[in-house]
């Protein structure tokens, strides 16, 4: 099973779709701890949800614990000098490429980092989003 966390009203067909809101199919607050068995989970989708969250390092942990041991993380977040990253009064961090390097993901393994580039002016192209693929280990 792989699991849409903090899915909003963007539903994703063949995930688990979880949320804060009634959104999903399942609806509950992922700072409180996710509500799945140890290792029950193939894959997680965190789309534009960590940089919302006060205790990451709690997340991250709980995130390792429900992934079976191969499971994959795909995590996409504002890049920090986007106006993306801080243009939301409830965002708590910003991400760079440094922050999925070294040991700040214990128990995952970086598989593959990407950006996206949206044109901001006619003459300059700003990274917007990571995109970060992780698997744990």
């Amino acid at each position: 099973m792989n699991l849409n966390l903090g899915s909003g009203p963007k539903q994703k067909e063949g995930f688990l779709n979880y949320d804060i809101k009634p959104f999903g199919d399942v609806q509950g607050n992922c700072e409180e701890g996710l509500p799945f068995k140890n290792e029950s989970l193939d894959g997680i989708l965190a789309s534009h949800l960590l940089e919302h969250i006060k205790d990451l390092r709690k997340l991250k942990n709980d995130m390792l614990r429900v992934l079976k041991p191969g499971g994959k993380l795909t995590v996409i977040v504002p890049y920090y000098l986007s106006p993306d990253a801080w243009g939301d009064d409830d965002h708590c961090r910003a991400f760079s490429n440094q922050s999925f390097f070294g040991d700040f993901w214990p128990g995952f393994m970086l598989r593959k980092l990407g950006h996206e580039k949206r044109i901001k002016t006619a003459n300059k192209e700003e990274v917007t989003w990571i995109y970060a693929y992780l698997t744990k280990k």
